[in-house]
């Protein structure tokens, strides 16, 4: 049995641009909740000190960038197939604006743009954006770069985060930890206090230096002016011996 291709209705038609339309709404929808979501997580991430936190928030914000990128090419995808579907069923019922070849779009616009009576008072700068308006560039496909390009600085963002939370907790590559103890960085600290405050005394000689202190020589020799010089002598001075007859 021979099944004969029937043509498509102007409802089908309808319902084929308004999911198109949809689909295009629905993307913009989306990138705008991330771009809102990543600039939330960008100062938060640059504003928190704290590096273990900040390194969590930066992990995070590379996880929400690869989630904003896969979700980028998921609404492409559909976004396509509902183009496609748009200019089958237009063609179809002999739409001739969805039949046009695109080097004729192309020269359509460009005669727009490039028009006689105003193209000669136009600045170079102007003619410049002109040109380049006639690439044809796609929207879509630079949101999808530009949350491709902010997965990889996020992931680059949190890797020099993460090289710097290890090197200020003394990790290295081999997995072990140099970390000294607390107790111990109090006594080295507190023995280096000591020995910096501590006055520097010169080592003295003799076993009468290391056994009793200096003695004050000039108080007493003041004592002695004052008492008058004492003999050291057992013996009575001349002036003070007896004259036998």
């Amino acid at each position: 049995m021979v099944v004969s291709k029937t043509s498509s209705s102007p409802s089908e038609l309808q319902i084929a641009l308004d999911n198109r339309a949809f689909e295009i709404q629905l993307f913009w929808q989306r990138s705008n909740y991330f771009m809102v979501l990543m600039t939330a997580l960008g100062i938060g991430a640059f504003a928190i000190k704290e590096p273990k936190y900040a390194l969590l928030v930066s992990i995070f914000a590379s996880m929400t960038s690869w989630f904003w990128y896969k979700t980028n090419l998921g609404s492409k995808f559909w976004h396509e197939s509902w183009e496609v579907e748009v200019v089958n069923l237009a063609k179809e019922q002999g739409i001739r604006s969805f039949e046009r070849p695109m080097p004729d779009v192309i020269d359509q616009v460009r005669n727009s743009l490039e028009d006689a009576a105003n193209y000669g008072k136009r600045s170079r700068l102007r003619q410049f954006l002109d040109r380049q308006i006639l690439k044809k560039p796609s929207v879509s496909h630079y949101m999808i770069l530009l949350s491709l390009t902010s997965t990889i600085l996020w992931g680059v963002v949190s890797t020099f985060q993460l090289y710097d939370l290890a090197r200020a907790e003394n990790v290295f590559p081999g997995g072990s930890s140099m970390r000294v103890p607390a107790a111990a960085k109090t006594s080295s600290t507190t023995d280096e206090k000591a020995s910096i405050s501590a006055p520097r005394q010169l080592p003295r000689s003799g076993p009468a230096a290391s056994s009793e202190p200096k003695r004050d020589r000039s108080n007493e020799e003041a004592e002695g002016d004052g008492r008058g010089t004492k003999s050291a002598s057992p013996y009575p001075s001349s002036s003070n011996r007896l004259e036998l007859p």
